[in-house]
């Protein structure tokens, strides 16, 4: 009876700190997935959840296996229990232990009468076995859970124990939200409105809010930063136009928990026309009867040429005081739209 009572205690204090460990780390999972904790806390928690297993292993772990009882205060422990027992078992087993059982009439007679005792009061069933059953039925309970969750949704139950047990990794939860963000130009010229459009994809609300943060870099290398609120629109679309500045503008959205990989848009000098000139050769058709019009103009109104025949072929070039080159747009007039032949 003796090893059984150690068993049983033995058993309760491993299934115990199993199951202590697990729900803990269940709960800290669980909560983290809701408020989504740093990881300096989700460090502390972890640190403290340590402090509390060693203390608990010291406790009853360890005082179960190496500092088990003796058989002395097991059986002062079943004579406070079974009044049959009394004044008989303990010096019995102090007899016994000690061996004066051979020589002295007196501690066989002790022992006799507490083997007696023992036959009719049947102490074994004061062995509470629930002690041990409760326990290990729960931690058997918990690892079932446990494997359940981990074949049904792996991917999310091991981003929980890695951003639990090992804070520092870097895992993060999926977003609750996602964002798509119309494309802009790779470049636009200084001064001019972007507009910046963004619309959400999933888990929004009347209560979501979409930032824009813009990281502006001026010609002298000076670095300035903004952020500013999107207007949600009646179709949904969050929008605000912001003006180009700088030499270089980089653009990231947020909402929530979720973040856009940042942009780079380039501000560029638009360019300043000084001076155009137009060449208009007229098709195979018409050569002879078509004259080749040829006109230049400064920055002002272009002159009057008339109509032109399908088939032109026309010749642009504008004069930039940007540059101080020229460059050619030739274009071939399929069809003239509205002009008599």
């Amino acid at each position: 009876m003796h090893r059984r009572a150690i068993a049983l205690e033995r058993v309760r204090s491993i299934t115990v700190l199993l199951l202590v460990a697990m729900v803990a780390v269940a709960g800290a999972v669980l909560v983290d997935q809701v408020v989504r904790w740093p990881w300096a806390v989700r460090s502390v928690l972890l640190l403290g959840g340590l402090l509390a297993i060693v203390h608990l292993v010291r406790r009853s772990v360890v005082q179960t296996w190496f500092h088990a009882p003796s058989m002395q205060s097991v059986a002062v422990r079943l004579e406070q229990v079974e009044p049959s027992l009394r004044g008989q078992l303990a010096s019995a087993v102090d007899f016994q232990r000690a061996g004066v059982d051979a020589s002295s009439e007196l501690a066989r007679t002790v022992i006799e009468q507490a083997e007696q005792a023992w036959d009719r009061a049947k102490p074994a069933r004061h062995l509470r076995l629930t002690r041990a059953a409760w326990p290990s039925t729960l931690c058997a309970l918990m690892l079932c859970v446990w494997a359940t969750v981990i074949v049904w949704q792996p991917q999310t139950s091991m981003i929980g124990l890695r951003r639990t047990l090992t804070p520092w990794s870097g895992d993060q939860w999926p977003a609750r939200v996602a964002i798509e963000v119309t494309p802009i130009a790779e470049s636009i010229a200084r001064g001019v409105s972007v507009p910046l459009q963004v619309r959400v994809v999933r888990g929004d609300d009347p209560a979501l809010q979409v930032r824009v943060r813009c990281i502006i870099t001026g010609s002298n290398g000076q670095v300035s930063e903004r952020e500013l609120d999107l207007v949600r629109q009646a179709d949904g679309v969050f929008e605000r136009p912001i003006t180009a500045e700088g030499d270089r503008m980089r653009i990231e959205f947020s909402a929530r928990d979720a973040d856009t990989q940042a942009f780079t848009l380039g501000v560029v000098t638009p360019p300043s026309i000084e001076r155009c000139a137009l060449t208009v050769q007229p098709p195979a058709y018409a050569t002879g009867d078509q004259p080749v019009v040829d006109v230049s103009w400064q920055a002002t109104a272009p002159p009057e040429i008339g109509n032109v025949l399908a088939g032109s072929r026309v010749d642009l070039r504008p004069g930039t005081c940007a540059t101080r080159r020229r460059w050619h747009d030739r274009c071939i007039v399929a069809a003239a739209r509205g002009a008599a032949a």
